[in-house]
């Protein structure tokens, strides 16, 4: 199928932020053929979600950079949840529904970032 899947390359689960700092969440974005839409972030577990700034759609199969400013003004923890929706609307599910080959690994990542 033509599954819209992502990849956040920025940071990695406990990564530390500097308070008032400048932020983004970035990675890149594919699927089987029909080219992503949009890629969007949640900050508040899933309850919202924002549009991320998409880089240019190069071509069929081409893997999209995305790019999210993260506020760094409040001490703490933030977990940014990300999701990839393509031309075709198939969007990344919020779970991953187990299959025995492995495949189909696109479900919403999520990373929780600390700043201080």
């Amino acid at each position: 199928g033509d599954l819209a899947n992502h990849l956040i390359t920025s940071h990695r689960d406990g990564d530390r932020l500097a308070r008032g700092g400048s932020a983004e969440i970035s990675g890149w974005a594919w699927d089987g053929g029909s080219g992503i839409r949009r890629v969007e972030v949640s900050v508040d577990e899933g309850r919202t979600w924002r549009e991320a700034a998409l880089g240019d759609d190069l071509e069929r199969y081409a893997w999209r950079q995305f790019r999210f400013p993260v506020a760094t003004k409040t001490p703490g923890r933030v977990t940014a949840l990300v999701r990839a929706t393509n031309a075709a609307g198939a969007r990344q599910p919020d779970s991953l529904t187990p299959n025995p080959s492995g495949y189909h690994h696109n479900a919403v990542q999520r990373v929780q970032l600390e700043i201080v």
